[in-house]
């Protein structure tokens, strides 16, 4: 949707995208978006069941909802929006790559939720890495981002500064209600593959704290993006 609605702003900040750059129009990027919209609970429901189909329904309720309130000029519902997606996304993508039976009621009650709400922390308050490199579209549509509203400086340090708290968060979450209840009931050691995960996390993590408070160009606040979004990733 963002695609066709702020082309104003994309062509500032992304005229890479399809629409700016001339290989979509608006009219048929509005297609793509109906026809997506239709065929993604189809395809949902097709591999997960009726569960799947109800997490493709509330993310398509959330998304529109955030778009039609205009809650995208927000900063905090920014990064609340994001931060409740990655929870659907999170429990949803974790049951179909384990291959457990899905049910919506587990999204509160199983136990390793308080990971899963460590990494709704991660995203909350440390999504504004997003911002800095899209200032001066943001501040031509008069879009309220973290940057823009407590100064470019300031927000660079307290970002870092959440990136650090986030990641030691989501170890000790991950270690204490995912790793040790595992250990425990199997009876083995710890996986090699979480130590990897754990290493390359911190990692990214560390650079890009690094990244925003010395490379401070566009193009390096979008590198700094692109790197914060792999540690992103590494926690599937």
């Amino acid at each position: 949707l963002n695609q066709f609605d702020d082309v104003e702003e994309d062509k500032l900040n992304k005229p890479f995208r399809p629409v700016p750059s001339g290989l979509v129009t608006v009219k048929g990027a509005q297609r793509r978006l109906i026809a997506f919209n239709i065929i993604f609970p189809i395809v949902s429901y097709l591999i997960g069941g009726l569960p799947l189909l109800i997490s493709a329904f509330i993310w398509q309720a959330w998304f529109v909802t955030y778009k039609l309130l205009d809650l995208n000029v927000n900063a905090l519902c920014k990064n609340c929006f994001s931060a409740f997606g990655a929870w659907i996304m999170f429990v949803v993508s974790s049951n179909l790559i384990i291959g457990t039976e899905f049910k919506v009621s587990k999204w509160w009650g199983c136990e390793p939720c308080p990971f899963k709400l460590s990494v709704v922390i991660f995203v909350l308050f440390t999504l504004q890495v997003q911002d800095f490199r899209d200032q001066k579209g943001d501040k031509l549509i008069g879009r309220k981002t973290l940057p823009l509203l407590i100064g470019d400086n300031i927000c660079r340090w307290l970002t870092a500064i959440a990136l650090a708290l986030s990641a030691f968060f989501l170890y000790g979450s991950a270690n204490y209600f995912l790793i040790l209840p595992g250990v425990k009931k199997l009876n083995i050691s710890v996986p090699s593959e979480f130590t990897i995960t754990e290493t390359v996390l911190f990692a990214v993590t560390a650079w890009t704290c690094v990244r925003l408070i010395k490379y401070r160009d566009q193009s390096d606040d979008r590198c700094t993006y692109e790197i914060w979004y792999s540690g992103f990733y590494a926690l599937w």
